[in-house]
Formats: structure tokens, sequence, C-alpha cells
């Protein structure tokens, strides 16, 4: 079935090494996720990812469904990206690209996912109707949160 691709692009007043520090720790997905959407961690989660390992986060996408997101970080590149894969979760297939690079006011990052929903048809409906909707909801908020923990001086 078909895939859709969602970027979205932001500016951050702080430096690399802090943008990555902070990016790179999953214990910080949970700041970054809606409360409505979850985003729990599921057992133990280490200060900061390394390429290979999984973590498994409790999501709620839609109310009152209650999920297991399991994610794999085939390819970590520290100070300029990382990538996590679902493993489990509700789409079928999920791959997303963090990107940060030095700009001369912060650090530019850059979001890439490449998604395919579940349920061939009436996932590409539901795509049209609220999934896309609802990640541009979720960036949004991150944005919103980044830019009150890394606040323009």
């Amino acid at each position: 079935m078909a895939t859709y691709t969602f970027k979205k692009e932001i500016l951050i007043h702080t430096s690399l090494e802090t943008m990555w520090s902070f990016l790179s720790n999953p214990k910080n997905l949970q700041q970054l996720t809606p409360k409505s959407m979850g985003g729990k961690p599921l057992g133990d989660m280490p200060e900061q990812m390394v390429e290979g390992m999984e973590v498994e986060y409790r999501i709620q996408p839609f109310f009152p469904l209650s999920l297991t997101w399991r994610a794999r970080f085939p390819k970590v590149v520290k100070h300029h990206y990382f990538i996590d894969e679902q493993i489990k979760g509700p789409f079928k297939s999920w791959q997303h690209k963090h990107t940060i690079t030095s700009d001369e006011n912060g650090v530019r990052m850059m979001d890439e996912i490449v998604y395919e929903p579940p349920f061939g048809i009436i996932g590409a409906i539901a795509n049209k109707l609220f999934i896309r909707k609802q990640l541009q909801a979720i960036f949004d908020h991150r944005t919103d949160v980044l830019k009150r923990i890394f606040p323009e001086t």
C-alpha cells in the first residue's frame, strides 16, 4: 500500500552537544509527547541510545486505545543523526530520522518520518482524515516544548 512522508524542521537556540545529549536520551521522549498520547517508558531506560538498542513505550494513539510501541535504533551517528524504526506499534511500517546540524543561531533539527498506516485503503483514508493531522499536532507540541526548554536568550 502507500507510504507517506512527514517532515518538520525547527531552529533551537542551543549548542549541538546540548541538543544531542537531550535528544539521544530515550527518557526524554515522554517529555516531547503530548500527555494525551502517553509515551511512558516501559522498563529501564538508558541515559543515551546506542546503535542497535531497543526501547518500549506505552502510547495512547486514540483514546481509550493503549498500545506498546517498540522501537529499534538501527543507526546512530553522534552529534549528527539517529534513526528509529517501529518494531511493534500502530503502523504497518515507521522509520523516523532525527537530524541535527549546527546553525549560526543554534541547532537546526530536522525530522523525517516515512510511514505506512495499517489496514490498506482504510489506513489511507485514516491518514487523510486524521493520522497526518495528529503527526502535525505531535510535532507542533514537540516544537513548543523544545522552545521552552531551550529559550532564545
